[in-house]
């Protein structure tokens, strides 16, 4: 094995600097000559011993099959290769010694999926390679050995991150387009509008924006309340991955709600604006709803729902605050009434005016990241984080 190794480094060294090739005497090109036969390996001298290569068995991992194996891929290259996924039958105890795998059922078990090898180097889904370790170990027996698959979505059955991996979608593809676009690189940074991207294809595949969201972060909110992931029903579905998303530290809203109460304006959802004295939340990071939700005046703050937050500046939008005279510093006073009367409270703001639109956005832009719809930017303390659980 030292002498291929020794070989291929000299072959390469004499590479440099060669012309291209040329045509053969015979008037070929070189990649057009007929391949080399086999090599006859069955009685190969090889370390002061002999080998018979037919007899060898990939599949055998045990250390006495070691010589054999350096033995048949000094004398023919092809026998290196490992076999392919699947090939091997499982060892004959592996079920006895992992009887928590699901994989193991009647003495049978699955191939591991292509993640599994690529990323822990097993066989089976078991993380038993020297890669990555098992991020979701439990006490519980049902939950100890989930497939890549399960949490972070892609395609098990490839082998290749092309075809395994879900591709970033059009907006975020690439290095060039997240350099050249500030909104994508804020998106693909914080994860925050990712959601909001359309559905786009793919080597011939229809991929959703929440897909890749899952095999970016399978613990992100957008992604598990709607039932993927962690979120699936015998996983966190009904319980916490349902209870989390609708809790203020998701939604936020008591940062956002609490601003437009404080000014004065009026509430998002009619039909619970008077509740609490009038201090019922209105708006969240994403919309959320709870069909079951019935008033009961000693659940203080329990709503049926609450809006998403709107955006008044957008990237590129020449319609909104950019050059924009009702923006203007010396208008604003205009927006707020001046004196108690039928309609409101001195100093109250007119709703739906320009002075609104321009203090909900200046809280989205001061506060609308520091919750768990979405990561930190990473740039400062307290946003050194992800987004969802």
């Amino acid at each position: 094995m030292r002498a291929l190794l020794i070989t291929s480094v000299a072959l390469i060294a004499g590479c440099k600097g060669m012309k291209p090739f040329e045509e053969l005497p015979d008037g070929t090109a070189p990649g057009n000559q007929t391949p080399l036969p086999t090599a006859d390996c069955t009685n190969y001298e090889f370390n002061g011993n002999t080998y018979n290569c037919d007899l060898l068995d990939l599949c055998d991992a045990s250390q006495e099959s070691i010589p054999t194996r350096l033995a048949c891929c000094d004398c023919d290259p092809n026998l290196c290769n490992p076999p392919a996924a699947g090939e091997c039958p499982p060892p004959a105890d592996y079920c006895d010694e992992h009887p928590t795998d699901p994989n193991c059922n009647g003495g049978l078990e699955e191939p591991a999926e292509g993640c599994m090898e690529c990323h822990n180097g097993s066989r089976y889904n078991d993380y038993a390679g020297t890669g990555i370790e098992n991020p979701h170990w439990t006490d519980n027996p049902s939950a100890q050995y989930l497939t890549c698959t399960t949490c972070h979505g892609g395609n098990g059955e490839e082998s290749g991150r092309e075809y395994a991996h879900v591709p970033r979608p059009p907006q975020i593809e690439n290095d060039t387009i997240l350099f050249n676009n500030p909104e994508s690189y804020f998106n693909y940074l914080t994860l925050t509008g990712i959601d909001k991207y359309p559905d786009y294809t793919v080597n011939g595949t229809t991929y959703t924006a929440l897909q890749w969201l899952q095999f970016r972060n399978p613990s992100d909110i957008r992604v598990v309340s709607t039932g993927q992931s962690c979120g699936q029903s015998g996983c966190h579905g009904g319980e916490h991955a349902t209870w989390f998303s609708r809790s203020p530290i998701n939604t936020e809203s008591g940062f956002y709600s609490k601003t437009n109460f404080t000014t004065g304006v009026d509430s998002y959802v009619p039909e619970t604006a008077n509740y609490y004295n009038k201090t019922a939340a209105d708006l969240a990071f994403r919309a959320v709803s709870d069909a079951s939700w019935v008033y009961n005046g000693a659940e203080i703050g329990r709503v049926g729902r609450l809006v998403e937050y709107p955006e008044r500046a957008v990237w590129q939008d020449r319609t909104g605050f950019y050059d924009n005279a009702i923006y203007d510093a010396n208008t604003l006073n205009n927006f707020r009434y001046a004196a108690n009367d039928a309609q409101g409270y001195v100093n109250q703001f007119i709703s739906g005016s320009p002075l609104q639109d321009i203090v909900e956005e200046s809280v989205a832009f001061q506060c609308g990241d520091c919750h768990t719809g979405s990561a930190g930017a990473n740039n400062r303390y307290g946003d050194f984080r992800g987004s969802g659980c």
